[in-house]
C-alpha cells in the first residue's frame, strides 16, 4: 500500500529536489502541499534545469505555485487536479 502526502517539505541535495517532487507527485492528495527549501525562484542554477514535467503539470494548472524570496527561499506547490 502507497503512503498518500498532504504535505511534505524537500531538503535534499539541491539538483535532486525537482526529481523528488515529481517522484511523490502521483501520491500527492487533492490539495496537497511541498515546499522546496532554498529555491526563492525556478531557475536557480545549482538545482539545474526545470524538467519539462514539471513545466507541465504547472502550465495545465495541475500543479500551483508560490515563490517566496526570503534569503534562503522557498517555493511552495500545491496540487490542483490529477
Amino acid at each position: 500500500m502507497w503512503t498518500a502526502f498532504s504535505e511534505f517539505w524537500l531538503d535534499t541535495e539541491l539538483n535532486q529536489r525537482f526529481a523528488e517532487l515529481l517522484r511523490f507527485f502521483p501520491r500527492m492528495t487533492f490539495g496537497a502541499v511541498a515546499c522546496i527549501h532554498d529555491l526563492p525562484r525556478l531557475d536557480v542554477p545549482e538545482f539545474g534545469p526545470v524538467p519539462a514535467e514539471l513545466r507541465s503539470l504547472l502550465d495545465s494548472g495541475r500543479l500551483a505555485m508560490m515563490n517566496f524570496p526570503t534569503p534562503h527561499g522557498v517555493t511552495v506547490f500545491q496540487k490542483r487536479s490529477e
